[in-house]
């Protein structure tokens, strides 16, 4: 465990955790502006598709020497079945993308991370249960402690929930 690749590893995750909290707590900000400063989740999904359009544009044409569309045409010429996988991946992912910035939009990032957490996971379980793959007693073990802790958030919201409500009469 402390062979270079593991500790640039544990490197890139902390560095991956770090942005992760820093863009859920700047788009969580984003959304709670005042009324006239108030972005919608529409108006940000197009900033930052704008942004990555624009990057994923001059990465592609590049340099004259080094074109990455030359490539990427080349292969779809070779295998033309690719670019209909390629739309159809690309349609599903939009849509992904507006649910996730519906969920910004009317909620926070913190609901937006369970969801995706939770979506992960029931992927990851369809894997194991459709698919035959098979994890160690850790990965089972990491499986329990996600799912208990949506399951304990829930339950933590409900009791909430109710107390609030004990209260009100």
């Amino acid at each position: 465990m402390n062979d270079g690749n593991t500790l640039l590893g544990m490197a890139q995750l902390l560095l991956l955790m770090f942005l992760d909290g820093f863009t859920n707590s700047t788009q969580d900000q984003l959304f709670r502006r005042p009324a006239k400063q108030k972005l919608t989740g529409a108006a940000v999904m197009c900033v930052l598709n704008t942004f990555v359009c624009g990057m994923t544009l001059a990465y592609l044409l590049g340099f004259e020497y080094k074109s990455e569309a030359r490539y990427v045409l080349g292969f779809l010429q070779q295998y033309p079945r690719a670019f209909t996988d390629m739309v159809a991946f690309a349609l599903l992912g939009a849509v992904g993308q507006v649910f996730v910035f519906i969920i910004l939009e009317k909620f926070d990032s913190l609901i937006l991370v369970t969801a995706t957490v939770t979506r992960k996971m029931i992927s990851m379980m369809l894997s194991v249960v459709l698919f035959g793959h098979h994890l160690v007693a850790v990965q089972w073990l990491g499986v329990l402690m996600v799912f208990g802790g949506i399951g304990y958030e829930s339950y933590a919201k409900m009791q909430g929930k109710k107390a609030g409500k004990a209260k009100a009469e």
